[in-house]
């Protein structure tokens, strides 16, 4: 009769414990909060280039296929572009500043910092809207014209074309 009385008491303590284990993800679960949805700065258009589901699915897609297309095809166009991104999304704070791209308030870091994702585009890229007027040599050229100029540093500051090095004598 020891072992049943043992047996039973087993059973019991292996029965709460089991209960105890189902219980203990629900309880738990209530006490963890949600984390905050990212609040995601308004553009300044109406509508952005594509739907914002697909957006936000697939927009790295589309801006490393506008790099490619970019620079090396020498394509340039706007549609899906950093820079227009850019100047749409990424709107002055109260202050009137524009936050960086380290900043909790910019556009990309917004939802890229809550999924945890690291943002390399503007170590060489700008982070803020530039200027209308604030052009570059690079910009004024297709990608083709200025990757095949002359290895001449002149070349590549002053204003007038140069011929691709693989039709220099």
């Amino acid at each position: 009769m020891n072992r049943s009385i043992k047996r039973q008491k087993l059973m019991r303590l292996a029965f709460t414990v089991g209960l105890v284990m189902l219980a203990l993800p629900c309880m738990l679960h209530a006490e963890i909060p949600y984390p905050d949805i990212p609040k995601v700065p308004k553009a300044k258009a109406e509508q952005c280039v594509e739907p914002t589901e697909i957006m936000r699915r697939n927009h790295m897609e589309f801006i490393l296929h506008q790099r490619d297309e970019t620079m090396h095809q020498g394509i340039r166009t706007t549609k899906h572009s950093l820079k227009e991104c850019i100047s749409c999304h990424v709107n002055p704070t109260a202050d009137g500043q524009y936050p960086r791209a380290e900043d909790k308030e910019h556009f990309c870091s917004s939802c890229h910092h809550y999924a945890s994702v690291k943002i390399d585009c503007f170590e060489c890229h700008a982070d803020r809207p530039q200027p209308k007027d604030s052009t570059n040599q690079m910009s004024q050229k297709s990608s083709h014209q200025y990757h095949n100029q002359s290895k001449d540093i002149g070349a590549l500051t002053s204003n007038t074309e140069t011929k691709p090095a693989t039709e220099a004598n």
